[in-house]
């Protein structure tokens, strides 16, 4: 600014060469500067070195009173930075806590300082604004909205262009009072990444967008964090609460974001019969420890050189899908991305057939295993015998030797070891040996039996139709049905049953086969039981269906057709003369005055015959029972005795050995034959906070516990091959929320235990010492 001042003073000459050669920009009051400018006269003031123009009038009266007036004013500000000055004659505009300012040039304020003739503005009274304890000035900062999403304000930070990660990953950290490693700030704007966390030594400069959209991480939902068993102390003397939020020694108020908060409550959308895949990947998108290492820089641990993998692209695939899962605000996800990978990698999930969750899961993980390998170079190791070491020798050697050559993050959260035991029924050598295992599948041990609906008819017309249900061998033959059925309708001598199956009203074959499996017949199928009087002459069977009139509009035109409606009617063909003699055969049979045209359109609830008996229930450790138990090899499955040189059936025995940190239980509920595919509907009682495994363990290799907690289940509803997925998840303290693909409502603690449980997901209890 080039004006006309008074006599300088000595004083203020020091002041000015007690500046000489900082870079110091000063922030001014934007309506002074302004009403500096119009006091001053057009001659006095070249315009080319401020960036205003007067737009009102001023009352200070005059240059000198206006420095007066700032001078005395409690708003002074200095920000002084190395490399960010502003050059001399320049000045620019900010905004300090929603009140306007200029800058200015330190040569345009020593000016300033001429024409103040009196000491008064000495460096003790120039006050210093700070963000994070390191000085800032920038004519047009780049403005940062950090947000603490557990809270609904956020905060906005302007930073200078220049500054680089490192800064404001310590400035936030001191504007939230925070040690670093409880820090991580992501950038939202765009694809969510993380900006920088708490190795700053190793975090990348960034370069900052105005508008920049920042979340502040404060241990993110709790993932990382150990499970308590009781309420205890921190090291550094706060207190956990169960709120989730952590009491400093101070005082002050840490807010641990996620266990109060909604991210993580993103639902996925249905591509068209993905349902099996969207319950699987919303219980991997809140596994905890996966969580952490898919929202960090997982990308450097991708296995590109494995032949067993796929070059990282599921790996990555599946880390953005969760990162979208993740990313506040988010409500509903379309996974196309990843499903054209699966498809590309695992033909078998091409298409929009529905499929079976826990293959899906299986797949994946050892996808997400064989692309994040640690291993780039895979030794080769002999799969060696026991050979009467000691198990824990034994065990260990074979977990080295798998390490060696499969180190991830799979494998360090999800796989454990079991040994199993084959003893050789006619030498009696024993083999022991140790695999690991990813997950358990688990037989359901109560499914001997299986219930079958049937709807039974009168072929005389002198009853109305029954509906009962009876328990058959799940493996049987047509025989043990037709021996329920003769128990349950308390069947005289004379007369005789035959089982047909209807479909679309029409009868579509008899089951006559007495050595023909039950398998054979789905659950769905609709069975129907005609009860015939007994023929010596095994006289021919006459089928009647029911058909009804309706206009049917083809092409813009109605004509009539018939429709079959009902269900049919079966008699035998004796002493049949003439078609008078069947027209009066069905007469008998319809007797409108017992059947009517409603009954036959919809057969109705009616008391049933037999009573169906109550739902079987079979608790968790029974199925873990029948797992571990000892049982010889089929002859599918035979193995080789060194002893004997020859194939055996023999004796097999697993135990668990070595605990995941997650623990998946598999439930065996499909079974399958060479005709069909069956499931079973037993309920299955299993914990939910507590479920212990130290009766199981045969070795007790250093872990602290064998306590896990429940923390997310898929669902199957239906039948085999139909049906429909679904996902329970715990989302901190006792609340549980139903991922129905793109739909997320929170369900009671209480409910999430029924019989269409398939996958159990469970986290190791970590107690306190």
């Amino acid at each position: 600014m080039s004006v006309a001042s008074p006599e300088e003073s000595p004083d203020s000459s020091q002041r000015i060469d007690s500046f000489n050669g900082e870079q110091s920009v000063y922030f001014v009051p934007l309506r002074w500067w302004k009403d500096a400018q119009e006091s001053t006269t057009s001659e006095s003031v070249d315009k080319r070195e401020v960036l205003y123009t007067a737009t009102t009038g001023s009352s200070y009266g005059g240059p000198m009173k206006l420095i007066n007036n700032i001078f005395n004013s409690d708003i002074l500000f200095d920000l002084r930075r190395e490399g960010d000055g502003l050059l001399n004659g320049e000045a620019g505009e900010a905004s300090v806590s929603g009140r306007d300012f200029a800058l200015v040039s330190s040569d345009m304020w020593l000016q300033a300082l001429k024409w103040h003739h009196d000491n008064k503005n000495n460096e003790k009274g120039v006050k210093s604004f700070s963000a994070g304890g390191v000085d800032r000035g920038d004519v047009y900062p780049v403005q940062l909205r950090l947000s603490v999403l557990q809270e609904t304000n956020s905060l906005a930070v302007k930073i200078c262009k220049k500054d680089n990660s490192v800064e404001c990953f310590r400035r936030a950290c001191k504007i939230f009072s925070l040690d670093s490693e409880q820090l991580r700030i992501w950038d939202i704007s765009g694809q969510t990444t993380l900006f920088f966390e708490n190795d700053v030594n190793s975090s990348k400069d960034c370069q900052q967008q105005t508008d920049q959209e920042m979340v502040l991480e404060l241990q993110i939902y709790g993932l990382s964090d150990s499970i308590k068993l009781k309420e205890s102390k921190k090291e550094d003397g706060s207190t956990q609460q169960t709120n989730g939020i952590t009491n400093g020694i101070n005082g002050g108020t840490i807010f641990r974001f996620g266990r109060t908060g909604t991210l993580g409550l993103t639902g996925l959308q249905n591509l068209g019969n993905t349902c099996f895949m969207n319950s699987s990947l919303q219980c991997l998108a809140h596994t905890p420890k996966l969580v952490d290492f898919f929202l960090g820089e997982y990308s450097r641990e991708i296995n590109l050189e494995n032949p067993l993998g796929m070059k990282g692209e599921i790996a990555l695939a599946f880390g953005d899908l969760l990162r979208s899962l993740w990313a506040p605000g988010a409500s509903t996800v379309a996974p196309r991305t990843f499903k054209a990978k699966l498809a590309r990698f695992a033909p078998q999930f091409t298409g929009f057939n529905q499929h079976d969750s826990q293959e899906l899961l299986a797949f994946l993980l050892d996808g997400l295993h064989e692309d994040l390998n640690r291993v780039k170079n895979k030794p080769y190791v002999e799969a060696k015998d026991g050979d009467g070491r000691p198990d824990e020798e034994v065990a260990d050697e074979y977990w080295r030797n798998h390490v060696a050559r499969n180190d991830s993050i799979i494998v360090d959260v999800c796989q454990g070891q079991y040994k199993s035991t084959l003893v050789c029924p006619i030498c009696k050598k024993i083999s022991v040996m140790f695999d690991p295992f990813m997950y358990l599948s688990l037989p359901l041990p109560c499914t001997s039996m299986r219930t079958m609906d049937l709807t039974v008819m009168s072929a005389d017309g002198g009853s109305l139709p029954v509906s009962l249900t009876v328990n058959v061998p799940k493996f049987g033959k047509f025989e043990d049905l037709q021996k329920a059925l003769v128990i349950a309708c308390s069947l005289p001598d004379d007369e005789t049953l035959l089982v047909t199956e209807v479909y679309n009203n029409r009868i579509l074959r008899f089951l006559d086969e007495p050595t023909d499996s039950l398998t054979l017949i789905r659950d769905g199928d609709k069975l129907v039981v005609y009860r015939l009087k007994k023929d010596a002459d095994n006289s021919p069977l006459i089928v009647f269906m029911h058909q009804k009139l309706e206009e049917q509009v083809i092409l813009g035109k109605s004509s009539p057709t018939w429709k079959a409606f009902g269900i049919p009617l079966v008699s035998r063909l004796s002493d049949i003369e003439n078609g008078f003699d069947v027209e009066n055969m069905y007469l008998k049979l319809l007797k409108l005055d017992v059947y009517d045209t409603c009954l036959l359109s919809s057969l109705p609830e009616v008391s049933k015959f037999g009573t169906k008996r109550p739902q079987e229930t079979v608790s968790l450790y029974k199925c873990l029972e029948a797992f571990l138990k000892e049982e010889p090899l089929g002859p599918d499955d035979m193995w080789y005795c060194p002893g004997c040189k020859e194939h055996r059936q023999a004796i097999k025995k697993l135990d668990l050995w070595r605990l995941p940190e997650i623990l998946v239980i598999h439930l065996k509920r499909f079974s399958y034959s060479r005709f069909m595919k069956n499931k079973l509907e037993a309920y299955v009682d299993f914990p939910i906070d507590g479920l212990d495994l130290s009766s199981y363990i045969s070795y007790t290799n250093g872990q602290t516990t064998y306590r896990y907690m429940l923390y997310a289940i898929s669902n199957h509803y239906g039948s085999m091959g139909g049906g429909h997925y679904t996902a329970y998840v715990h989302h901190g303290g006792d609340r549980w929320y139903d991922f129905d693909d793109s739909q997320v409502n929170k369900i009671s603690q209480e409910k999430i235990k029924t019989s269409a449980a398939y996958v159990l997901f469970y986290k190791r209890l970590v107690e306190d010492k």
